[in-house]
């Protein structure tokens, strides 16, 4: 459907339109179509191509792009576009009301610096963000920072402040009905509590009522757990 509606708005000259499907659909060949990452990725980036054609502002395309570089080990790169998307979003409407796409953008920054082991980067980033997060009343952001912050305190072996901050974020997952969208911080809050001898028992059995698939975020934490 992604492509057909891609070729749809190829042929009515809606480049806008055509750049966000091409991300979408890049996207979903990435994640769920594997051995095809390559051709996923060249999708995204036609799709900035495109955009930047239509003279459309990079940012509506930049998380879906900075993730796919981060997938593909490109780090670095990752943390330049979207830093890009952060600067343009700021001097906007969006960063003027707090946006849902320009306070998810700063979180994006800071999970990309937590990614290429710029711990304290993540850190200050994280704590900075989830405050915007607040004034925006944005809750998943401020779950995902709470993740970020769980994650470095575990690295530093912090248990009991990775512990609090994946409670805090498994907590505001809850309030926003997303119950499957936290596993990794809900493995991190076990792992916090076998390291400082306490047996979490069937605590967060619930986020893990089917068996567990590797995607996206989660993917990029079993190494870390």
């Amino acid at each position: 459907l992604l492509a057909r509606a891609a070729r749809v708005a190829e042929r009515i000259g809606d480049h806008a339109a055509r750049a966000t499907l091409l991300t979408f659909r890049g996207m979903e060949i990435m994640v769920r179509a594997p051995g095809r990452f390559e051709e996923g990725l060249a999708l995204v980036e036609e799709a900035l191509a495109e955009a930047e054609l239509a003279g459309e502002p990079l940012p509506g395309m930049a998380r879906g792009l900075a993730w796919a570089y981060v997938l593909d080990g490109r780090f670095e790169l990752a943390r330049r576009t979207i830093e890009r998307a952060i600067v343009e979003l700021g001097g906007s409407r969006h960063g003027r009301t707090l946006s849902d796409i320009y306070v998810s953008a700063l979180y994006m920054r800071d999970r990309v610096d937590f990614w290429r082991g710029r711990f304290d980067l993540a850190e200050a980033g994280a704590l900075a963000t989830r405050d915007v997060g607040i004034r925006a009343g944005n809750r998943t952001v401020q779950s995902g920072c709470a993740a970020t912050l769980a994650a470095v305190c575990f690295l530093r072996a912090d248990y009991a402040e990775a512990l609090h901050w994946a409670e805090i974020s498994l907590a505001k997952a809850r309030e926003v009905a997303n119950p499957f969208g936290r596993r990794s911080e809900a493995a991190l809050a076990m792992l916090s509590l076998y390291a400082l001898g306490r047996d979490p028992g069937g605590r967060y059995a619930d986020w893990f009522t089917s068996e567990i698939v590797p995607e996206g975020d989660v993917a990029m934490s079993l190494p870390l757990v």
